[in-house]
């Protein structure tokens, strides 16, 4: 808790700097407040269209003054010392995505059996890109609450383990074609082409993403 306070205080500059993220809204809150005052073990199912989503989550946690766990890819620990530092303190863990990692496995469910802080996993299995759909579910969710429940059930101090499944969407402000002209001017480039100006904007997006 010490230190995911002091990373939230920071966290709206650094979302605003890093991502363009200038303002949120948190909906329905109030569901995942009283499934944290009944003492149930939570579990954040999010999607994840975008690097920022645990993050944003972080506004999420901050809306119900509670610390989130957060399972992680192992490589965002390897990224630099300052993060290999602050990850495992803010409540991160690593999953090895690549296999079976038990050890991953047997810390989120013991995580949502002693029901202290609620757990953020991404079902998705990668960042999809995609703001307006939902891609395909791994199949952790369904797992991690049954062995938690169990878990529960067998305790001095049973209770229900509840999922709430968490949808992010980012809205954007501002003229897109003067926002895309600059990244399409520089793929472009990359590509030798000349300026492809005399295609409508959308054609000339896809036009660079078959390329």
């Amino acid at each position: 808790p010490f230190w995911a306070r002091i990373i939230r205080w920071y966290l709206p500059t650094y979302l605003r700097k890093n991502f363009g993220v200038t303002s949120w809204a948190c909906v329905g809150a109030d569901r995942l407040r009283a499934s944290l005052q009944a003492g149930s073990g939570v579990l954040l199912a999010s999607n994840h269209c975008r690097p920022c989503d645990p993050m944003v989550l972080g506004l999420l946690s901050g809306e119900v003054a509670t610390p989130f766990h957060v399972m992680a890819s192992w490589h965002l620990f390897m990224l630099s010392r300052l993060q290999s530092f602050i990850l495992p303190r803010i409540g991160g863990f690593s999953v090895y995505r690549e296999g079976l990692d038990r050890e991953s496995l047997k810390c989120a469910a013991r995580i949502l059996a002693e029901a202290r802080f609620p757990l953020t996993i991404f079902p998705e299995g990668f960042v999809s890109r995609n703001n307006d759909r939902l891609m395909n579910l791994m199949d952790g969710v369904a797992f991690l609450a049954r062995s938690a429940a169990r878990q529960r059930a067998a305790s001095p101090a049973p209770g229900p383990v509840v999922v709430h499944p968490v949808f992010i969407r980012y809205f954007f402000e501002g003229d897109v074609a003067d926002a895309l002209a600059p990244v399409l001017r520089d793929i472009e480039a990359r590509l030798s082409w000349p300026l492809q100006t005399h295609l409508p904007l959308r054609d000339r997006i896809v036009k660079a993403g078959q390329a």
